[in-house]
């Protein structure tokens, strides 16, 4: 449905800015960027969202000569902000996944006014927020139902990402969970209809598809069993849209303490709540038909991409190490000096299952094989798997370095089987050689500080060398180098 001749340019040259990285032509994905950022920026400017200097003077007939064409072909003005939004996204994209810290910086800058653009696009549709017209042909009613969907998609999207930016710098969302009164993503067959036909037989198959966010969100607080089953609303990027609402909730739940984040464990009550929301989230991603964790799934990525943000989620529970990341920085050195200066970690029996998702999360590469992991990262892995990434290597690494000071008091049975599935996971990433472990027992293993700290490195190293490799994004360089230099601190402690 992507109309180039119709399309904003700055759109076109923000998309094409992607692909070129994905391409690995760093240069030329540079140079699209800055031509889309210019013409957003002029366009922002134009509708008074900033007050900027005009474009040169080659631009500004360019953009008369646009202008001029558009007068012919009157453009919506909700369609031409879902293109706005589009062009922000899509270079705000660039700019995070880069390792360029004056673009981010930037870029980061207009994030106020991307969100004040969502608000006024609107964050609220009724339900159903469409309905066909009998009167027209299933051509009209198909372009009319898109160009709701995208608009919808957009924004969700975009809200999304806004709170990946409050995980990432830990930084307040920009969007509110509270705030987005839209009804969910449609079921996959109806978006990927490619044409009028298609859709109409997989619209007449799903006709109550829509369903509100907010009615989505509030049923992951009910218990699973009260679930109604006539309620189907999961679909991979509304699963993901639910996740991210739940880390919001996560994240706004910890700041009602002024304790040290690190050492801070929330509420018994706000724990078994946010426990029983994670596992009502796992049994609707289950229930997905294209859900996987396979990250060569045919049916895309998402679902895949889902699971990293779930495994974030119980690191975050019990575990707030946001102000010890400096991701912002983009400078390896940095960010792992501050994951030195985190204070140690509690070591408790919820912390368990968020240790269960890093083994689980370290396990898929070294199963699949690191090398080719690293090579083939920017083909079938999200940028988010590398974020999450450090978040499990910071947390593993802590755990095995608690484990010697237990004294007297042997470790659960729980812990004795996470230690033995860490050992086979080195065993099978060939590194047993440089890490020996036969010979002893856990117990003889755990209560050895030095042995600890050549595990808790090797893992370490096992996720740097994952995101070392073949990325077309530069983000990921920027993590395998910090956990290469987390590693090597722990060592020289």
């Amino acid at each position: 449905m992507l109309s180039v001749a119709k399309s904003n340019p700055a759109l076109i040259l923000a998309i094409a800015a992607c692909g070129s990285q994905y391409r690995f032509e760093t240069q030329r994905g540079l140079s699209l960027f800055e031509a889309a950022q210019l013409l957003l920026l002029d366009d922002l400017r134009q509708q008074k969202y900033i007050n900027t200097p005009a474009l040169a003077p080659a631009h500004i007939e360019h953009r008369e000569r646009e202008s001029e064409s558009q007068k012919i072909t009157p453009r919506d003005r909700t369609e031409e902000l879902t293109e706005l939004i589009q062009v922000s996204l899509l270079l705000t994209i660039f700019a995070t996944w880069g390792s360029n810290s004056d673009i981010l910086q930037e870029l980061l800058a207009l994030q106020g006014v991307f969100a004040s653009m969502l608000h006024e696009h609107g964050l609220e549709e009724r339900t159903p927020a469409f309905q066909i017209d009998a009167e027209s042909s299933d051509d009209n009613n198909w372009h009319r139902w898109v160009t709701q969907e995208r608009a919808r998609r957009t924004k969700l999207v975009a809200s999304a990402f806004h709170n990946s930016h409050c995980l990432m710098y830990n930084t307040a969302p920009l969007i509110l969970s509270s705030d987005i009164k839209l009804n969910l993503p449609c079921p996959t067959p109806l978006w990927k209809a490619s044409n009028a036909a298609e859709w109409r037989l997989a619209y007449d198959s799903n006709p109550s598809s829509e369903i509100p966010f907010q009615t989505a969100f509030r049923l992951l607080f009910s218990p699973a069993h009260t679930l109604p089953a006539s309620i189907s609303f999961s679909t991979p990027l509304g699963n993901h849209v639910l996740m991210h609402a739940i880390l919001q909730q996560i994240y706004f739940a910890r700041q009602l303490y002024v304790y040290p984040p690190v050492e801070q464990l929330l509420r018994n009550e706000d724990l078994s709540t946010l426990e029983d929301v994670l596992h009502n989230w796992k049994l609707r991603w289950q229930q997905t038909p294209e859900s996987s964790t396979n990250p060569r799934n045919p049916a895309g990525p998402i679902a895949f991409t889902s699971t990293s943000f779930l495994g974030q989620a119980y690191i975050r529970l019990y575990l707030d190490i946001g102000p010890f990341r400096a991701l912002k920085s983009l400078r390896p050195a940095q960010i792992a000096e501050t994951l030195m200066s985190a204070p140690p970690i509690r070591r408790t029996p919820g912390l368990v299952m968020a240790l269960l998702h890093a083994i689980h999360g370290l396990s898929i590469p070294v199963r699949l094989g690191v090398e080719f992991v690293a090579r083939t990262h920017s083909l079938y892995w999200s940028v988010q798997h590398s974020l999450s990434g450090l978040e499990y290597a910071f947390l593993l690494s802590r755990w095995l370095l608690t484990l010697p000071s237990c004294g007297s008091v042997d470790i659960s049975e729980h812990e004795k089987q996470l230690f033995l599935w860490i050992k086979r996971i080195i065993e099978e990433a060939d590194l047993a050689n440089e890490c020996p472990m036969e010979g002893h027992t856990v117990t003889e293993l755990t209560k050895d500080a030095a042995k600890m700290t050549q595990v808790a490195c090797t893992i370490i190293r096992i996720w740097a060398r994952t995101f070392k490799g073949n990325s077309c994004w530069g983000i990921v360089d920027v993590v395998g180098s910090s956990l290469d230099i987390y590693a090597n601190l722990l060592e020289g402690s």
